[in-house]
């Protein structure tokens, strides 16, 4: 995974891309390689980064949450819905909250 991204990085600067194209290669180590692996990323004030182990199943749900409930906020029903009955099906405290948002 890290292997892939270093490939990347190298690739943009090859390409003398701006700076800001390597910020979505970061977002992906961030919210899939990372949390697969067990690592949780946590911003702490004055913009220091610091790095937890965690359990990956709950990182992965945890994501899974995110990308629901962003769905949901931009109107994107069917992937909302399809994410929440994932969700549901593997935790059952994920769908009593569901329930109370709709």
């Amino acid at each position: 995974a890290l292997i892939g991204l270093r490939d990347e990085v190298r690739k943009a600067t090859r390409d003398k891309a701006p700076a800001l194209a390597v910020m979505p290669m970061c977002d992906k180590v961030r919210d899939e390689i990372l949390p697969a692996a067990g690592i949780r990323l946590e911003d702490k004030p004055g913009g220091a980064t610091a790095w937890k182990r965690d359990d990956p199943a709950v990182l992965m749900r945890e994501r899974q949450e995110r990308i629901a409930a962003f769905a949901r906020v931009a109107g994107l029903p069917s992937l909302s819905a399809a994410v929440a009955a994932q969700l549901m099906e593997e935790n059952r405290s994920f769908r009593s909250r569901w329930m109370k948002v709709q």
